[in-house]
């Protein structure tokens, strides 16, 4: 499921900044993009991910500010560096016959070593207490937004089952009354080409065309597929907190595993439309179940 958080944790002269972006995968999958102060804890933000989500593609950014606890703290202009870049510059105008001119304030400091940042000391445990609360903030940020799409998504699977639902009380009205006709239309051809050869009172006879009647029945199939309804509604409304994303993917097949078995078996046209109906409602839910966990 998609989803975006954020968190930070600010401690004695650092400030860390966490953005945890999640997308749609079949597996899990970690992208891992931070300074090299915190390149060494890649291993330890995969196990702490792992802990909350079973599969989707995370991509998680780090970034730090370094704070400063008094003046001694504050980057050092270099003056004797500066004063000997403006020296330089001077002497090489007049050797190339340039017009002479200082360099701004500007251009100075931009030169390399014109300031001199304050030395960092490293402490891992520190840097890793900091980052995992950052972390931390971030994944239940991102858990939050995941509800929220959750239940708007839960939603939508609802609807769709509903219309499939609908759409199976005409299959079943219409069954007993295609076996009917089918029975009919089967008695009727034999009657056209064999009239003179067979008694339609024989019992072979008979028992041939109940087999006929039998290979299109679709009673077995419907009952399944509805209990593969009941089962699908279950899940999702189930306050179990395990993933239900794979299983509702397999649900789905066994759903249109029947139907393709009821539009094979059918004779009726209006059978025949549900049956195309139901096909393009299986394909909707399971676009939508990409997005769960």
């Amino acid at each position: 499921m998609t989803g975006f958080g954020r968190g930070e944790e600010e401690g004695e002269g650092i400030h860390v900044f966490c953005e945890l972006k999640s997308l749609n995968h079949r597996f899990f999958e970690l992208r891992y993009r931070s300074p090299s102060r915190f390149s060494s804890f890649e291993t330890q933000v995969r196990q702490q991910l792992r802990e909350r989500f079973k599969r989707g593609a995370f991509e998680v950014s780090i970034r730090y500010q370094m704070g400063m606890k008094n003046s001694t703290e504050f980057p050092q202009v270099n003056r004797d560096l500066l004063s000997f870049y403006n020296s330089k510059a001077k002497e090489i105008a007049r050797e190339l016959g340039l017009m002479e001119s200082s360099l701004s304030i500007r251009d100075l400091l931009n030169l390399p070593g014109a300031i001199s940042p304050k030395e960092e000391f490293l402490n891992p445990d520190e840097d890793y207490k900091y980052l995992e609360g950052a972390l931390t903030k971030a994944i239940s940020s991102l858990e939050d937004m995941r509800k929220r799409e959750g239940s708007q998504l839960k939603k939508i699977l609802k609807t769709h089952l509903k219309s499939m639902q609908s759409f199976m009380q005409t299959v079943r009205s219409e069954q007993d009354q295609v076996q009917k006709v089918l029975v009919e239309k089967i008695k009727e051809r034999i009657t056209k080409l064999f009239a003179d050869q067979f008694d339609l009172e024989d019992g072979r006879l008979l028992q041939e065309v109940a087999f006929q009647a039998d290979r299109s029945d679709i009673s077995e199939e419907v009952n399944r597929l509805e209990a593969h309804f009941q089962e699908f509604a279950q899940i999702l409304d189930s306050s179990n907190s395990e993933p239900i994303g794979r299983k509702l993917d397999f649900i789905v097949q066994e759903m249109n595993r029947e139907v393709n078995t009821i539009g094979s078996k059918s004779q009726g046209l209006e059978v025949m439309k549900q049956v195309v109906a139901l096909k393009s409602e299986i394909e909707k839910i399971r676009e939508q179940i990409q997005n769960i966990e």
